[in-house]
C-alpha cells in the first residue's frame, strides 16, 4: 500500500507485516456505512499488538480511495484529559479532518500546527458556517464551565454533522480507554453513557480502540444494551509469520542470525509485532549477531533496561501515573501479583501485604488495568500474558524502588532468560517426539510387526538398555508377532490427577487417545482405546510415572466403559526395575525413544493384513467367514466428547463408505458432513461426561448414518453468511453447519428428543451412468 501524503505517521511498508486482512476488513466497514450497514464497533488487543498502525493504515485508504465517506482518525491523548483541553483538541482534529476530506486538492493546508480558532474561520470561508457556529458555542459552554454540554457538543460533533449536511462519516477513536479518565477543575468527570447515541447511529458509526476491552464496553455502554457492538480483536502474530517477520527484519537491517535461535526467541517473546521490531533495532544498534543463546538473551535484557520496549512502557506508567511515589507504590504491586502469575490475588491480601489502603490499592489497580498490565475484576487481580511487559516492570521495580544496579539487573535478566531458553528448547524437542508418536499411532492400520517393540523389558535384554545400533533387519527376525488395530483418530486427552506427582521429573497432563477397531471391522465387539503417555525424562522411568500413568487410565476408563483398554507408556531412555515390575503388574506396553524410532520405520514398509482375511478370524465359528458386506449392515459407534472427537467419526465413515463403494468425491462430503453434525452435538452437550453416539447403516444403494446427543435442542433458525470468508471477529455462526450439511447429504431429518437431539443423513450412491445421465440433462436445459 502506498503510504505518500500521510495524514498520521505510519511505518514503512518494508515493516508493516500481515495485517492486511485487519486493515481490509476495516476499511470495508467503512464503506458499508454508505449502505447503513456498518455497526458500531470495538477493537481490543494487548499493548504493542499494532493496534494504531491497522487503524492508521484503515484511515489512509479510506481518506484517498473514496470520495463518499469522511472518515475521522482521533487517538485521545494522556496530555489531553482536562475537559476543555480533550474538547478543543477533538473539535480541533475532527473539523482538521472533514475540512481536509472535503478539499482534498488543498489537503496540506490543514496542516497540525493551525489553531481551533483558524479551522473555524477557514469552515466560514468554505461555506461550512454551521460546523463554526457549534464549534463557538462549544467554547462558550467551556468559558461558562458548563462542561457537560461542551463535552457532549463535541462527542456528538459527527453526529450532527452527518444528521445537518446529510452525509456520511466513520470515527476511528483510539486509546479510548483513556476517556475514562478525563477530569475538570472540580474533579474527575464521567462519560458514562456519553456515546450511546453515536454508538446506535448508522450515519457516523464509531470504532472505539483500546487494549481493555471491559473498560471500552463500560464507557460505551451505559445503561444500553451492547448487543449491537461489533467485537474485533487482534491477536498476536501466529508463530510461523512472526518467525518470518524477525527473519525478514533481520535481512533487512542487515542483523546475522540463526534460524534455530530465532525460533526459541519467539516462544520467549511472543508473536508482539512491536516487541519483535524493537530487538532487532536493538541487534543492529549493538551491531550483535543473533547467532547464539548467549547474544539472544544479551540483546533481550539490553532492549527491557534501556531499550525502546523499556522506554514504550516506561512513558506509558509515567503518563497514567504521574506522582513519582504513587508509581513507585504501581510497581510494588505490580512484583507481588507477578511472583505468582497463575494466581489471582483478592484486594484485601494485596492491601495487607502493601500496608496500603484497600482505596488506595484500587486506585492503583484501576491506573494499572487501564496501561492493559493486569486485570481487575470481581475482586480478584491477575496479571497480564505478556513476558516482556513483565520483564519491563520488574526491571523498574529493581532498579527505582530497590535501588539495584542496572548492570546486576541486566546479569539477572539474561541468567533468568537463559534458563527459560533452555526450557524452551526441551518443549520444542518434546513437541518433536509428540508428532512423531501421533503420527505413529495415526498410521496404525491392522499391520503386523515385532512384539518386542511394544515391550522395553524383552529389547533391553535382548539388545542392551540402549539398543541404539540395532537395525529394522535384525527385529524383523523376531519370532512373535502383533497385529495391530485400525486407528480412525487421535486426540489429547487432558487428564489432570487428584494429587501433584511427587516426583521431580516433568508432569505430563495429558494421554494420547486412540480409537480403534481390531480386525478392521466396524462393530462395538472390535472397538478399542489405546491410551499413551510420554515421557521425557532423560533418567529412567519410575515407579511413581507409571502409577500415574495407571492412575490416569482409570480416571478415563468411566468415560469409555466397557470398551476394551490397551496402555502403553513411552520413556525417553531407559525404565527402573521397580517400574518394569509395575508396567507387567498393570499389563502396559512399554517402549522407548529407539523402539518407538524402529515401530515408525516398520509401519512405513510392513504389509497391511488383508481385510477379508481379519473378517473370517473375527467371524464366530458358527458363523460363514465374511466375505462381502451384507445387503444391510448395521455399525454402531460410542464417542466420549473430547476435542477432536469429530474426527474419529469422520474415519469412521470413510472406511465404511470406501468399503460400500462409494466413490471418492461421495465419501468426502460424507465425512464433511459429519464432523459439522459432530461438531453440533458436542456443542449442544451440557455436560462433559456425555456422549455422541453415532448409527451406521449400510444398504446396497445407500449410507444411512444417525448422530444423537443429550441436551437442549438445536436452534434451527435462518442465519446469513458471513460478509468475508477470514472475518476477524468471533461472528455468530449459528446454523451454518446445518445449512452445510443439508447440502452435502441427500436427506437430512431432525427429531427432538425428551433429552437430545437426533439427526438421520443419508447418502445415496448413484451408479456411473446414472450420473453421466443426470450430468447431460442439466448441461442440455442449461444450454
Amino acid at each position: 500500500m502506498e503510504t505518500t501524503n500521510q495524514f498520521f505517521p505510519m511505518l514503512p511498508e518494508s515493516e508493516f507485516f500481515d495485517r492486511d486482512r485487519e486493515v481490509e476488513y476495516i476499511v470495508r466497514m467503512g464503506l458499508n456505512t454508505v449502505h447503513a450497514r456498518t455497526r458500531s464497533a470495538i477493537l481490543f488487543g494487548s499493548r504493542g499488538i499494532g493496534k494504531s498502525e491497522v487503524l492508521k493504515r484503515s484511515y489512509h485508504r479510506l481518506f484517498w480511495e473514496q470520495d463518499d465517506i469522511v472518515p475521522i482518525y482521533y487517538n485521545v491523548s494522556a496530555e489531553c484529559l482536562f475537559v476543555p483541553d480533550f474538547v478543543r483538541n477533538y473539535l480541533a482534529e475532527f473539523l482538521r479532518q472533514y475540512l481536509a476530506f472535503k478539499h482534498k486538492e488543498d489537503y496540506g493546508a490543514f496542516h497540525h500546527t493551525l489553531s481551533l480558532r483558524r479551522l473555524v474561520d477557514l469552515a466560514r470561508d468554505f461555506g461550512e458556517n454551521w460546523l463554526a457556529t457549534l464549534i463557538t458555542q462549544c467554547e462558550e459552554s467551556l468559558a461558562e464551565r458548563d462542561y457537560l454540554n461542551a463535552l457532549k457538543s463535541a462527542i456528538l460533533a459527527p453526529y450532527y454533522v452527518a444528521h445537518h449536511n446529510d452525509c456520511r462519516l466513520y470515527v476511528i477513536i483510539d486509546e479510548f480507554q483513556r476517556v475514562k479518565d478525563l477530569r475538570t477543575d472540580i474533579g474527575p468527570f464521567h462519560v458514562l453513557g456519553l456515546y450511546q447515541q453515536v454508538v446506535q447511529s448508522r450515519r457516523c458509526p464509531h470504532l472505539f480502540s483500546g487494549s481493555s476491552r471491559k473498560l471500552i464496553e463500560g464507557i460505551v455502554g451505559g445503561s444500553t444494551s451492547l448487543a449491537d457492538l461489533e467485537r474485533l480483536e487482534l491477536q498476536e502474530f501466529e508463530h510461523h509469520d512472526a518467525l518470518q517477520m524477525f527473519e525478514q527484519l533481520c535481512e533487512r537491517f542487515q542483523v546475522p542470525y540463526k534460524k534455530e535461535f530465532l525460533v526459541d526467541f519467539i516462544e520467549q517473546i511472543g508473536g508482539n509485532p512491536l516487541y519483535i521490531r524493537n530487538i532487532v533495532h536493538q541487534a543492529q544498534k549493538q551491531q550483535v549477531a543473533l547467532m547464539s543463546i548467549r547474544s539472544c538473551q544479551t540483546i533481550y535484557a539490553e532492549e527491557v533496561i534501556a531499550g525502546h520496549t523499556h522506554f514504550y512502557w516506561t512513558a506509558l506508567l509515567k503518563n497514567q501515573i504521574r506522582d513519582p511515589l504513587r508509581r513507585k507504590h504501581a510497581l510494588g504491586l505490580f512484583h507481588t501479583v507477578t511472583v505468582a502469575p497463575q494466581l489471582k490475588f483478592s484486594l484485601d491480601y494485596l492491601a495487607h501485604r502493601l500496608s496500603r489502603s484497600t482505596e488506595e490499592v484500587h486506585a492503583i489497580l484501576d491506573d494499572l488495568e487501564q496501561l492493559g498490565i493486569v486485570d481487575f475484576d470481581f475482586g480478584q487481580v491477575a496479571v497480564a500474558e505478556d513476558a516482556i511487559m513483565r520483564d519491563c516492570f520488574l526491571v523498574l521495580y529493581e532498579t527505582e524502588v530497590k535501588g539495584m544496579q542496572r548492570d546486576r539487573v541486566a546479569s539477572d535478566v539474561i541468567k533468568r532468560k537463559l534458563k527459560d531458553m533452555a526450557r524452551f528448547q526441551r518443549r520444542r524437542e518434546r513437541s518433536g517426539i509428540e508428532k512423531k508418536l501421533e503420527q505413529i499411532l495415526n498410521s496404525f492400520d491392522c499391520q503386523q510387526i515385532p512384539q518386542i517393540l511394544l515391550s522395553y523389558q524383552d529389547f533391553s535384554e535382548q539388545y542392551g538398555t540402549s539398543g541404539s545400533d540395532i537395525t529394522l533387519d535384525e527385529i524383523r527376525k523376531h519370532p512373535r508377532t502383533m497385529t495391530l488395530p485400525q486407528v480412525v483418530g487421535t486426540s489429547k486427552e487432558i487428564v489432570p490427577l487428584d494429587v501433584t506427582p511427587s516426583t521431580e521429573t516433568y508432569h505430563n497432563p495429558f494421554v494420547f487417545t486412540s480409537y480403534a477397531f481390531k480386525s478392521g471391522l466396524y462393530s462395538s465387539g472390535n472397538e478399542v482405546v489405546w491410551l499413551v503417555e510420554l515421557l521425557e525424562s532423560a533418567s529412567p522411568v519410575t515407579s511413581v510415572e507409571v502409577e500415574d500413568f495407571q492412575a490416569k487410565c482409570l480416571r478415563l476408563q468411566k468415560h469409555f466403559g466397557r470398551v476394551g483398554l490397551v496402555k502403553w507408556i513411552v520413556g525417553k531412555d531407559t525404565f527402573s526395575e521397580e517400574s518394569l515390575e509395575l508396567i507387567q503388574n498393570y499389563n502396559m506396553y512399554a517402549s522407548n525413544l529407539v523402539q518407538l524410532e524402529l515401530i515408525g520405520e516398520c509401519l512405513s514398509t510392513a504389509e497391511k493384513v488383508p481385510f477379508r482375511q481379519y473378517a473370517a478370524e473375527a467371524a464366530p465359528e458358527t458363523e460363514a467367514p465374511v466375505t462381502e458386506l451384507r445387503e444391510v449392515t448395521e455399525f454402531n459407534l460410542t464417542l466420549p466428547i473430547v476435542a477432536d472427537a469429530e474426527l474419529v467419526a469422520a474415519n469412521a465413515i470413510g472406511q465404511i463408505a470406501k468399503n460400500a463403494d462409494f466413490d471418492e468425491q461421495a465419501i468426502g462430503q460424507m465425512k464433511m458432513a459429519i464432523i459439522e453434525a459432530c461438531i453440533n452435538a458436542i456443542e449442544y452437550s451440557p455436560n462433559k461426561e456425555k456422549k455422541i453416539r453415532l448409527r451406521f447403516i449400510t444398504k446396497p444403494d445407500s449410507v444411512e448414518v444417525w448422530v444423537e446427543n443429550e441436551g437442549p435442542p438445536l436452534e434451527l433458525g435462518p442465519v446469513g453468511e458471513p460478509a468475508i470468508a477470514q472475518k476477524v471477529i468471533d461472528p455468530n455462526k449459528r446454523g451454518w453447519g446445518i445449512k452445510l450439511i443439508k447440502s452435502l447429504m441427500d436427506d437430512v431429518e431432525f427429531d427432538m428428543l425428551e433429552h437430545g437431539t437426533r439427526l438421520r443423513m443419508v447418502k445415496l450412491k448413484h451408479p456411473p451412468e446414472q450420473q453421466a445421465t443426470s450430468s447431460e440433462a442439466t448441461e442440455g436445459e442449461t444450454l
